[in-house]
């Protein structure tokens, strides 16, 4: 059983850069989760300033997920074929900076950031066979069965 640390998902809503891309149900889990963490800072902060108390947890927690928000959309922007900068677009307009993230479509095909990532998802993508092979453990069925579906696609 793979750790939840191990899983693209995961790997996808907790990237550190904003490097690659991110389809949008994955920006989506990205955006609740970091959402829900900034929020939660925001409210923390309030709290701590109404008490007389420093408010540096709440910053803190409000920074993380701002931070993890921001690299998400970049990522999400690559995605589309975007460049980066134009995350302060959806910054300075957050209602409507966020829409168009969460329901336009992946640009086809790769991009100057990287392979669509949707691409990689369909069971019968050569690429997806090669990779499996690659990084199967030696003696496991995708050991033995990658070869073959290598040179069935020549």
């Amino acid at each position: 059983m793979a750790l939840a640390k191990d899983t693209t998902l995961f790997r996808d809503i907790t990237a550190w850069r904003p490097e690659g891309r991110l389809v949008r149900s994955r920006y989506a889990a990205a955006l609740v989760l970091w959402g829900l963490v900034a929020a939660l800072g925001a409210a923390l902060f309030c709290f701590a300033l109404g008490t007389g108390r420093t408010p540096a947890a709440g910053t803190l927690a409000a920074l993380v997920g701002t931070w993890f928000i921001g690299v998400a959309s970049v990522r999400r922007l690559h995605d589309m074929g975007r460049p980066g900068a134009w995350v302060a677009a959806v910054f300075l307009v957050p209602v409507l900076g966020f829409v168009p993230l969460l329901i336009t479509e992946s640009k086809p095909g790769a991009n100057r950031w990287g392979e669509n990532p949707k691409g990689m998802l369909r069971i019968d993508d050569p690429r997806l066979l090669a990779k499996l092979h690659d990084e199967a453990r030696p003696g496991s069925v995708m050991d033995e069965v990658g070869p073959k579906a290598k040179d069935e696609g020549k």
